[in-house]
């Protein structure tokens, strides 16, 4: 980045730079050191970072000076997830964002206001847009809207959020108590609902009002300000979910497709490409509706988008850089919003009159005279619809109404009664620095901390799912979360003890599953995920405090923990054998670069050693010479010298060429050894964050009875500089047959319709309808059978042509997975324009020579041998030739063979040949693709289509089972004899069936072979009871009965900055075409050339009812 200009490089896939200009670049990735303060500033003066000040000082302080103005504002935030979007407008600790700064920035402007006539009025409102609905952040989950608020217009009010609650402030610490409020309800909606909260749009409304008196009348000056941190845009990504054929499915998705689209139409109409009669898109979602005014309207605008500057992300950074390109182009129009509040008064009473008059049937006309005289009929579903609407908005304009002739001084005191209210409320809360808890880990690193759930003495809490017979005190739900899940008790001096309930499976401690009425000892800083993706830090204050935990753990190592300990993902940390060797290895290359180092000191100092000693002798002949005064000898004698000191000149350079060589060669191995780690590291967070979710799809499948299994699979292809790249893809199979293949994204995109499905279907009273009613392009599991497979590549290196000789090799089949599968006999030989030898006349010495001729190619492919079994099924071979558009394919050889003979030539001429030609031949290999079909998918997709309501009688049966186990569970919550928790003897957690790298060919050959019957667990041994595996056993007294329960505490509190995760490399797959010796003679005459032949949530949740929340 330099002043306005961003450059973007692509690296991998030498698409060259590309460079965009805006209002502003900034820098934050690196150059940034830590004050004393825990700042960030820049390292020293040439540093190119940008620190949060300076961000505010150009876009901010701007914000506030259009708003003092008059205008209307926005200022939103769009980009990748992970790319800085949150940093940028709320920050981090110290380093304060936009929001914060700009919140402050309000009250130090109205506190130098030194015009007694004037005074000023600020609200703030605060929403979250997720999948499509909206959410009020300043209402208890437990007492919103089922189905969320909506979107409404009208000429006096604009658009605007019905019924959206908006408090009034007076001061900074007002608006940070409300947002912390916000905050704090949006982890408790996430937690309860399920959902992800970077795929959620969160808005600040801050509505700042100027009231000046004059002469007994009063004016009013309003500006709305909208400050939006949208939702991470990785969706868009070009090469992933882009494809997928449910992305639009998805209404998570929908509201950023929708501002991209309305984005592009207004780009469109500000350069006059708009289309006639074409509508700008506002209405297509809810997020777009809201932000009409700001996008196309009266308001002064400012886009900020981060982007992620690491090589992977190179896709998606140029997406957002060009999404930023349109945006600038859009031009608004702002006015200074300067109306009576009286005028609007009347005018908002003068509509509200003229629909109740519609409602009395004064004024329902569809045209012509009064009443509808004249106009066209209105049908009884149309007037109740009409009659519906004009209540709503009678509702909405009697309390508008109501809130603006509500004078500022009372709306004032009834914020500040309700603040005074939470903060008693809060005072009679527990003591978070002395009392246990459990504190949340949320992916969304601002919401980490924010719920806090007392672990009270000789009490109990129960985790679980609210069902209409039972209420958990601490409330979650998604998959892998049962009714009563799990319960915690704290026991005297702070034993605190978990039992794994009807959730033993779902629940692991550090790692490690529990199992079902056995008996865990809680440490502090212990790690307890619950189901898929609830993480919770054990906190006892004794011990040590909360915001040391927070930063030494986050939600993604948490979850790593467990896939690891599981058996879904290999250790990704590095064990003592690896660091050993990674030491050993720069060892190796410090020795290497002092040993260059010392070649290249010796080489010098002999060189001048020689010079000097050449020198002295030269001096010395010399002086000899002047004693004899011999001038013939003196002359041959400087001859002699120049030539030894050219000699030892070309020596010395030649020894400096050689060192020079070699230190070339150790960082070029270094830099090698860097790219592959970085690409390892990238591909492992990939790994950790793929992994949760083939898991929690794998357990959808399972509760609904369909029968698909996921699993990870890594696939290696070659860039165009031969670079080897690894890819995460998500193989998925039906009934043990593999099917089809996802790109990583694509499973990222379903996973919210996967979850919408669950749902839907446990809400659902006939669960065996609701599957079989489903589509099958609905369904997000469902995608056609991809029975055509590819086996393997094998390349051939097209250098010998450039000399006129033929390239011929028994090339490896490679697969995708990077491991050989099969031979590929294949030729290309240099023929005679009618298919013969070439003429020994028209054999050219140098390639050169070639340049401005004609060239005819011959290429064979003779067979394949040794290809795998399951795919030896009519087989066809495809290749991409220099500048094809297509690939050109080889006739299939039908049946089953494993060495099918092809037989398969043909002539390709290129005339002429140009350098770009020779480049080709010189610098490339032809890839040779051999497809297969796999006929086990083949029968499996058959077997689906033809029996769609397999999978519900599968369910049907599972849910019976479920229920008649569950015939013993208690259904009240009472003290229970036989419910003690039960002391255990700590056991190894469950192994899978193999590692999710082992042998990927084996496994998309064959289906899975089937699970051993799991053991019975063994009998409990009450000798002791274990601790959590991070610490030592401890002895301990038997078991004793749980007491009744006390009611939790939720609590908000601040946020602290988690650890960044250290991820160490694994291995690459490698890779390399067939390279043919090139032979010294002509090779034979040719013979002639053959013929070319893709929700329904819990919102009641929260403890028993709301008693339990308190706001700190």
């Amino acid at each position: 980045m330099a002043g306005p200009t961003t450059t973007i490089d692509d690296v991998e896939g030498g698409s060259g730079e590309k460079k965009f200009t805006f209002d502003y670049s900034f820098w934050s990735h690196d150059g940034f050191s830590v004050n004393g303060e825990g700042l960030l500033i820049p390292e020293d003066g040439n540093s190119l970072y940008v620190d949060q000040k300076k961000v505010f000082d150009c876009l901010g302080v701007e914000v506030l000076n259009n708003a003092w103005t008059g205008y209307h504002c926005c200022l939103f935030a769009y980009g990748q997830t992970g790319a800085g979007k949150s940093y940028s407008m709320v920050g981090f600790g110290p380093n304060k964002g936009i929001v914060p700064i700009t919140c402050e920035d309000i009250f130090r402007r109205i506190g130098e206001n030194q015009d007694p006539a004037k005074h000023f009025e600020v609200t703030i409102g605060m929403l979250e847009i997720y999948n499509e609905k909206i959410q009020d952040l300043l209402i208890h989950p437990s007492q919103r809207t089922k189905g969320g608020l909506e979107v409404r217009e009208s000429k006096q009010l604009g658009i605007y959020v019905q019924d959206l609650t908006k408090r009034a402030v007076n001061s900074y610490e007002a608006i940070e108590d409300v947002v912390d409020e916000g905050t704090a309800n949006r982890t408790i909606g996430s937690t309860l609902m399920n959902a992800t909260s970077s795929r959620a749009h969160t808005v600040l409304i801050i509505e700042f009002t100027q009231v000046t008196t004059y002469m007994g009348k009063e004016g009013r000056k309003l500006s709305v300000i909208n400050l939006v941190d949208l939702a991470g845009s990785e969706k868009a990504e070009q090469t992933g979910a882009s494809g997928d054929r449910l992305k639009e499915g998805c209404a998570i998705n929908k509201s950023l497709s929708a501002l991209g689209n309305v984005i592009s139409a207004l780009a469109d109409k500000a350069s006059g490409k708009l289309k006639k009669g074409q509508v700008i898109p506002y209405r297509d979602s809810k997020l777009t509706r809201l932000l009409q005014n700001a996008l196309g309207g009266s308001s002064k605008t400012i886009m900020i988008c981060a982007l992620s500057p690491a090589s992977s992300n190179y896709e998606e950074t140029l997406s957002t850089l060009r999404y930023a390109d349109r945006a600038k182009k859009i031009k608004n129009h702002a006015e200074i919003n300067e109306d009576p509040t009286e005028k609007l008064l009347n005018q908002l009473k003068e509509e509200n009159e003229r629909l109740k008059a519609l409602l009395e049937g004064k004024g329902v006309a569809t045209g012509g005279g009064p009443n509808g005289a004249g106009g066209s009929a209105v049908s009884e579903a149309e007037r109740m619809r009409i009659e519906e609407d004009h209540k709503k908005e009678i509702a909405a304009m009697e309390k508008a109404l109501e809130g603006m002739q509500k004078g500022w001084e009372q709306r004032l005191k009834e914020a500040e009664e309700a603040a005074a209210k939470q903060a008693a409320e809060k005072a009679k809360g527990p003591d978070w620095k002395k009392i246990p808890h459990l504190t949340n880990i949320n992916e969304d690193e601002v919401l980490t901390g924010k719920l806090n759930y007392a672990l009270t003495e000789n009490a109990e809490i129960w985790i679980g799912k609210k069902s209409s017979d039972f209420t958990p005190d601490l409330p979650l739900s998604g998959i892998g979360i049962h009714s009563r899940h799990a319960v915690i008790a704290n026991r005297a001096a702070n034993i605190i003890v978990i039992k794994g309930m009807e959730g033993a499976d779902y629940t692991f401690i550090n790692g490690d599953k529990t199992m079902q009425n056995r008996e865990v000892t809680l440490q502090h800083g212990d790690r307890v995920v619950f189901g898929s993706q609830y993480a919770f830090l054990v906190v006892i204050p004794s011990i040590g405090s909360q915001g040391d935990l927070i930063q030494a753990h986050d939600f993604e190592s948490i979850m790593k923990e467990v896939a690891e300990k599981q058996g879904d993902l290999k250790s990704i940390l590095k064990s003592p054998e690896e660091l050993a060797a990674e030491k050993k290895r720069h060892e190796e290359y410090e020795a290497k670069m002092k040993e260059v180092e010392e070649l290249k000191r010796k080489a010098e100092e002999e060189a001048q050693a020689a010079l000097r000693a050449k020198e002295e002798e030269f001096q010395k002949k010399m002086k000899e010479m002047e004693e004899r005064l011999n001038q013939e000898e003196k002359r041959k004698a400087e001859e002699e010298f120049k030539k030894q000191q050219e000699l030892i000149a070309k020596e010395a350079e030649r020894a400096r060429q050689e060192a020079e060589k070699k230190e070339k060669e150790v960082q070029e191995q270094k830099r090698v050894e860097h790219e592959q780690q970085v690409e390892q590291s990238a591909l492992d967070e990939k790994l950790a964050r793929i992994l949760p979710l083939v898991k929690e799809a794998n357990m959808i499948a399972q509760e609904m009875g369909k029968p698909y299994h996921l699993s990870t699979k890594l696939q290696v292809h070659i860039t165009h500089k031969r670079r080897k790249k690894t890819e995460l893809l998500v193989s998925v199979s039906l009934e043990g047959n593999h099917v089809y293949d996802w790109h990583s994204s694509i499973l990222e995109n379903r996973i919210f319709l996967m979850r919408e499905m669950f749902e839907n279907w446990a809400d659902a009273d006939d669960k065996f309808e609701f599957l079989t009613s489903i589509p099958d392009e609905e369904d997000p599991f469902w995608d056609p059978v991809q029975s055509d497979r590819l086996i393997g590549k094998a390349e051939l290196f097209l250098k010998p042509l450039s000399y006129q000789i033929d390239a011929d090799a028994q090339a490896k089949l490679l697969s995708s997975e990077g491991k050989q599968c099969g031979i590929l006999h294949v030729a290309i030989e240099p023929v005679s324009p009618d298919g013969g030898p070439i003429a020994d006349e028209d054999l050219v010495e140098n390639p050169t020579d070639l340049i401005g001729t004609r060239m005819d190619l011959l290429v064979k492919i003779h067979k394949a041998e040794k290809l795998p079994e399951a795919l030896a099924n009519d087989v066809r071979v495809q290749y991409t030739y220099f500048l094809d558009d297509e690939p050109r394919k080889v006739p299939a050889v039908e049946g089953h063979n494993r060495s099918p003979a092809f037989n398969y030539s043909e002539v390709i001429t290129q005339d002429p040949v140009t350098e770009k030609f020779l480049d080709y031949l010189n610098n490339d290999a032809l890839s040779f693709e051999v497809y297969g079909v796999d006929k086990g998918a083949e029968i499996a997709g058959a077997m689906r289509s033809q029996a769609p309501s397999a999978q519900g009688s599968r369910q049907a049966s599972r849910q019976a089972s479920r229920q008649a186990s569950m015939q013993h569970t208690p259904a009240a919550r009472t003290p229970r004899n036989a419910g003690a928790m039960t002391p255990m003897i700590e056991e190894k957690p469950e192994e899978v069936d193999a590692d999710y790298l082992a042998d990927f060919g084996n496994r998309m050959a064959k289906p899975p072979a089937a699970k051993a019957k799991p053991k019975p667990a063994p009998a409990p041994a009450p000798a002791s009871i274990p601790t959590s595996p991070s610490v030592p056993a401890k002895p301990t007294a038997a078991a004793e009965q749980l007491v009744p329960p006390a009611a939790p505490v939720v609590s908000a509190s601040d946020p602290s900055t988690p650890a960044v995760p250290q991820v160490s490399p694994s291995p690459v797959p490698s890779q390399s075409p067939s390279e043919p010796a090139i032979p010294t003679k002509k090779p034979a005459a040719a013979p002639k050339p053959a013929a070319k032949g893709k929700a329904k949530q819990d919102a009641n949740a929260g403890g028993k009812g709301s008693k339990a929340c308190t706001i700190q």
